[in-house]
C-alpha cells in the first residue's frame, strides 16, 4: 500500500551542458532518465566539442554512516509472504526482508539506479512492479536486486500502482494519466484522463467501479476509467480511499475524512479527526489504525468508527510516516521518510524499529559534522544531544551535548583543543583540552545571546570566535591563553549586522563578513589582530555574505547566495567564478573545495582552486546542510534527520583527460571506432605493435568509472567487440583503451536505448 504525497516532478528528459561561469571551461553532458535520440541529437552529440571532464567529477562510492541501513525516504511497501517482503522509495531504493520485516537488506545501487520508486507490488515468488519518476514503470524479476524499464506510454511521475484483478494492472499519476495492463504489468495501453494534476491513490471494487483521490479532488468511473466524475466532496488535498467490504470505505483529505455506507453513492463528513491524514489499517468498519505524515510522524487509533482517536506512537523530529501494510499473520510494518522501517504485533498498541540508528524516536536535525585527525567525530544540529563517533564513522553514539542545549557546531584543533556552543547558551563556550572526552563551561560575554559564526585557530596561542547576535557591537573575541579567557576586540557590523563568516591567516590578519539586514553585504579586515578594522569594497550585487575562504591574506573566496566571487588582491578587485545556490563552502585547503546549499542534494567541487568547478549529485534526495573533507576524495555529507553519508570521490587518474579525448575520424589514432552510436556492442579496429591484453575501461559523462575489460590482442590490425556497460542510463559514454605496445586513446560513445 502507498501513501500519496504531494511531490514536484522529478526531472525533465534532455540533453544538457552544463558550464562554469566567468568564461572557465566547467561542464559536463549529462543524459537524463527516459531519453531517446533523434538522429539530431546523435550528430550533435558525436560532432560537439566537449569540455574536459575534470578530475573528481563524480562519486566514486557511497556508504551511509546513519542511519542503518540507509536514510532515504521509502515510499512503498509490498509483501508476497508474511516473511518475504519489499521496500522502495527514493533515489532507487531498494531493501528485501526475509524475516517479516524484523531485519532488513539493502539492494540499493543509487549510482546507477536513481530513480524513485513510488509504489510496488508483488507479482510472484521473486517478481516485482513498481511505477515512480521520470514516466516510469518497472519490473525486478530477481527479488529486487535489479530493475529494469518497462515500455509505456506514460509522460510524467506514476506514483499509485494496483492490481485490479487477476492479471489487470492500474497506474496514476501526474497529469491526469491513468494506464492499464491487462498482461501483469508487461505491456500498458494508456487510459481517459482523470483531470487531476496529482493522483495519490485508487481504489478498485471491480474492474468497472473505482476512484481516484488527489490533487485538486477525487473522481469516480462506472466504466473501467473510460469517463470520470468528479465527486463533490470539501477539500483540495486527498490522500487515501479505502473500503472495507463492497458498502463501507472512507477518504482521507488532509485535514478531514469522508465516509460512505453504500459503496461510495453517496458520502458524508466524519466527526473531527488528527490533521494530516494519510492512510488507514482496517481492521473492521470500527476498528482502524491512521497514519498520518506530516508535521512529525503520528499512529491513532479508533475502535468506534471515528468518534474518537487515541493516539498510538508517534515520531517528531523531521519525519513522517510514508508507507504502511499488513501482512496475513496480523504484523503491521510502517516506513518513513528517513529510511525507518517499524513494526508492530500487537495491532499498533508497540511498536520496534529495526533501523537502529540513533534517534530513532526525535532525529537530530544535522547542522554541522566534524572529524578530528584521529577519527573520532561528532554530528550536531538542532537537540541538546549529538551525535559521536570514535571509529572514523563506522558507529555512531548519541549522546548529551556539554551545555545540554543546541550543539550548534564543534571545532578542533589537531592538539585536541576544541569548542562547542550552544544557541541557547549565549557566548559561553564548552571547551575540551582531550577532543573531546571532557568538557568545561567557559563565559566569553555574559552580555548577549547568539549562535556562534565560527572559530579559528589562527596560532597555538591565539583564538578567535565570532558569534551571530544582534543588537551589540561587541561580538568578535580573541582568546590568547587557549580559550580559557576572551576580550572583545572593536565595534564591527551595525547592531542590525548579524556577522556570519569569520577567517584569519594568522594570529593578527583575518576578515569577518555578513550584513543579512543590510542593503548590502558588508566585510572587514584587521591586520592588527582587532584593534582596527576597515571596510573592504566588495561587488554592489552581494546583498549578504554566507560564507568565506581565505587561504592568504590576499587571495579569498565569497559565498554570496546565488554566486561565488574570489579576489587575489586583498578584495582590490572581485570576480565572480561560479553561479549557484551557496549557502556555505567547505575547503579542505585552497585546492579542495565545496559549495552548497541546504535545499539541494548536489554540491559543486573544485579541485583545482576554483579555476573548474563540476556538480556532484550524491545518493539521497535531501538537502546539504554540511560538508567535511576527511581526504582529498573523501567527504563526511550531512543533513537532516540524523542523515549521515559518506562518499568517495573518483581518483584524479580515473577520469580521461582533455588530450585524451580525441574525435572518431582522427586517423592517427590507433583505435578506430566502427559503429558509433552503439547499442549493446561496440566493435573497434585496433593497430599495435605488439601482441599483448589491450584493455578497456568506461566511464559516465560524470567521470564514473562503471567497469574495464581486456582482450587477448595480436601484433597488427584485429578488430574487438566490446559490450556497452548495462550498468549506465546515460547516452553518452567515454571509452579509454590502453594497447599492449603502450598505445593509447579515449573516445566518446552515443549509445542508443
Amino acid at each position: 500500500m502507498h501513501l500519496g504525497r504531494l511531490t514536484l516532478p522529478h526531472r525533465v528528459s534532455i540533453i544538457r551542458y552544463l558550464h562554469g561561469s566567468g568564461g572557465r571551461p566547467g561542464g559536463v553532458i549529462r543524459s537524463l532518465r527516459g531519453l531517446v535520440l533523434s538522429c539530431a541529437m546523435v550528430a550533435a552529440a558525436l560532432t560537439t566539442s566537449l569540455a574536459p571532464v575534470h578530475a573528481a567529477a563524480g562519486v566514486a562510492a557511497a556508504r551511509w554512516l546513519n542511519p542503518s541501513p540507509q536514510g532515504n525516504s521509502i515510499e512503498a511497501l509490498a509483501f508476497e509472504s508474511d516473511l518475504v517482503g519489499f521496500a522502495v522509495g527514493v533515489r532507487g531504493t531498494t531493501l528485501r526482508t526475509t524475516d517479516g520485516g524484523g531485519s532488513w537488506t539493502d539492494l540499493s545501487h543509487p549510482l546507477d539506479f536513481d530513480a524513485d520508486l513510488l509504489d510496488l507490488a508483488t507479482l510472484g515468488a521473486g517478481h516485482l512492479l513498481a511505477v515512480g519518476s521520470g514516466a516510469g514503470i518497472f519490473a525486478s524479476d530477481d527479488s529486487g536486486e535489479s530493475w529494469r524499464v518497462v515500455a509505456n506510454p506514460s509522460i510524467d511521475t506514476l506514483r499509485h500502482l494496483e492490481r485490479i484483478g487477476g492479471t489487470t494492472f492500474s497506474a496514476v499519476g501526474d497529469g491526469g494519466q491513468r494506464l492499464l495492463s491487462t498482461d501483469a504489468g508487461d505491456s500498458w495501453s494508456l487510459g481517459s484522463d482523470t483531470g487531476l494534476l496529482f493522483a495519490h491513490g485508487q481504489r478498485w471494487l471491480d474492474p468497472s467501479r473505482g476512484w481516484v483521490v488527489g490533487s485538486p479532488g477525487v473522481v469516480e468511473t462506472f466504466d473501467g476509467g473510460v469517463s470520470w466524475t468528479p465527486v463533490e466532496l470539501d477539500g483540495f488535498e486527498f490522500f487515501d480511499v479505502q473500503f472495507a467490504d463492497g458498502q463501507n470505505g472512507w477518504i482521507a483529505e488532509a485535514f478531514s475524512m469522508y465516509r460512505t455506507t453504500d459503496g461510495g453513492a453517496s458520502w458524508t463528513s466524519m466527526p473531527q479527526t488528527p490533521l494530516y491524514l494519510n492512510t488507514q489499517i482496517l481492521y473492521s468498519t470500527m476498528h482502524r489504525l491512521l497514519i498520518c505524515a506530516g508535521e512529525g510522524a503520528e499512529i491513532y487509533e479508533t475502535r468506534d468508527d471515528g468518534l474518537n482517536w487515541t493516539p498510538l506512537y508517534q515520531r517528531f523530529g523531521t519525519v513522517s510516516y510514508t508507507a504502511v501494510t499488513k501482512l496475513p499473520n496480523g504484523r503491521v510494518v510502517v516506513a518513513s521518510s528517513d529510511g525507518d522501517l517499524l513494526y508492530s504485533d500487537d495491532e499498533g498498541a508497540t511498536w520496534t524499529n529495526t533501523t537502529d540508528g540513533p534517534g530513532d524516536e526525535d532525529r537530530i536535525e544535522l547542522w554541522k559534522v566534524n572529524r578530528r585527525p584521529d577519527g573520532r567525530g561528532y554530528a550536531t544540529g538542532s537537540s541538546g544531544d549529538w551525535l559521536r563517533t570514535s571509529d572514523d564513522g563506522s558507529t555512531w553514539t548519541r549522546e548529551s551535548s556539554p551545555l545540554g542545549t543546541f550543539a550548534y557546531e564543534v571545532e578542533f584543533r589537531e592538539d585536541g583543543l576544541g569548542f562547542g556552543p550552544g544557541v541557547g547558551s549565549g557566548t559561553t563556550l564548552a571547551r575540551t583540552t582531550d577532543g573531546g572526552v571532557t568538557w568545561t563551561p567557559h563565559v566569553v560575554s555574559p552580555s548577549f545571546v547568539g549562535a556562534p559564526a565560527g572559530y579559528e585557530f589562527a596560532s597555538e596561542a591565539v583564538i578567535w570566535a565570532a558569534f551571530k547576535g544582534t543588537n551589540t557591537t561587541e561580538r568578535v573575541f580573541r582568546s590568547t591563553d587557549a580559550g580559557i579567557t576572551w576580550e572583545s576586540r572593536g565595534s564591527l557590523l551595525s547592531n542590525a549586522d548579524p556577522i556570519q563568516a569569520i577567517s584569519f591567516v594568522d594570529e593578527d590578519r583575518g576578515y569577518i563578513g555578513g550584513g543579512w539586514l543590510d542593503p548590502q553585504g558588508k566585510l572587514l579586515r584587521t591586520t592588527n589582530g582587532g584593534v582596527d578594522w576597515a571596510a573592504i569594497a566588495i561587488p554592489s550585487s552581494v546583498f549578504g555574505i554566507w560564507d568565506m575562504y581565505w587561504p592568504t591574506f590576499e587571495h579569498g573566496f565569497l559565498a554570496a547566495r546565488d554566486t561565488v566571487y574570489e579576489t587575489t588582491d586583498g578584495g582590490i578587485t572581485w570576480g565572480g567564478i561560479l553561479e549557484t545556490d551557496a549557502s556555505q563552502m567547505s575547503w579542505r585547503d585552497a585546492q579542495h573545495g565545496a559549495v552548497f546549499f541546504y535545499l539541494s542534494p548536489t554540491f559543486q567541487l573544485t579541485v583545482d582552486g576554483g579555476a573548474t568547478w563540476t556538480d556532484v549529485g550524491i545518493p539521497w534526495s535531501i538537502g546539504i546542510l554540511d560538508i567535511e573533507w576527511v581526504s582529498d576524495t573523501r567527504l563526511w555529507i550531512a543533513g537532516p534527520g540524523s542523515r549521515l553519508l559518506e562518499v568517495d570521490l573518483l581518483e584524479p587518474a580515473s577520469v580521461p583527460g582533455p588530450d585524451e579525448v580525441l574525435t572518431d575520424t582522427d586517423l592517427e589514432s590507433p583505435v578506430r571506432l566502427l559503429g558509433n552510436p552503439a547499442r549493446e556492442t561496440l566493435t573497434l579496429e585496433l593497430e599495435t605493435t605488439a601482441h599483448g591484453a589491450a584493455q578497456f575501461e568506461w566511464f559516465d559523462s560524470a567521470g564514473r568509472k562503471l567497469g574495464s575489460w581486456s582482450s587477448a590482442v595480436g601484433e597488427g590490425r584485429s578488430s574487438v567487440h566490446v559490450a556497452v556497460p548495462a550498468n549506465s542510463r546515460s547516452a553518452v559514454l567515454f571509452l579509454r583503451v590502453s594497447l599492449p605496445d603502450g598505445g593509447h586513446s579515449s573516445h566518446r560513445v552515443v549509445v542508443l536505448e
